[in-house]
C-alpha cells in the first residue's frame, strides 16, 4: 500500500491500529526531505539488486 503521508489532504482514515501508529510516527519524526532521501537510495539498491550487481554505499 502506498502511503503519501505529506500530501495535503492526506489522513490515517481506513488504516488499521498498527498502520495508524506508524503513520503518525512518520509525519510527527521524519522530516520530508529524508523520506525522499530514503525513497532514493531505496529505489537505487532495487535497481541495482535487478541488475545483479549490488553496489554497497561508502559514505
Amino acid at each position: 500500500m502506498g502511503v503519501r503521508a505529506y500530501a495535503q489532504n492526506a489522513t490515517a482514515a481506513g488504516l488499521d491500529a498498527t498502520a495508524r501508529q506508524a503513520w503518525q510516527w512518520l509525519v510527527t519524526e521524519v522530516p520530508q526531505r529524508s523520506l525522499h532521501n530514503w525513497q532514493n537510495a531505496a529505489a537505487r539498491l532495487i535497481a541495482a539488486d535487478l541488475r545483479g550487481r549490488v553496489a554497497v554505499p561508502s559514505d
